[in-house]
């Protein structure tokens, strides 16, 4: 699955780890992973993170992402989350 997110302004180098994740929620929304969601796309890390209740991350796999201009591409395997959810993705922000 991809996404792509684009930005009103050029974006710059990754600053952080923490720099325009992508957070997605599987599942019927409830109280699981941090604030829901249950996982972080990584385009500085090139990561995919479960994420706990706390926002703890724990490293899935390797993604492939790109940051040009003013978008961000991300590819982010649907296998991956969704043998974890069941299958069923519910939200992405």
């Amino acid at each position: 699955m991809q996404f792509l997110i684009e930005c009103e302004n050029a974006l710059q180098d990754c600053a952080s780890a923490d720099f325009m994740n992508l957070y997605i929620g599987c599942g019927t929304p409830s109280l699981k992973g941090w604030e829901g969601y249950s996982f972080a796309a990584s385009p500085c890390e090139n990561a995919l993170y479960r994420l706990d209740e706390k926002g703890a991350r724990t490293r899935i796999r390797d993604i492939q992402s790109e940051i040009r201009d003013n978008c961000i591409t991300l590819t982010v395997s649907l296998a991956d989350i969704g043998r974890s959810c069941g299958g069923d993705i519910f939200q992405g922000h």
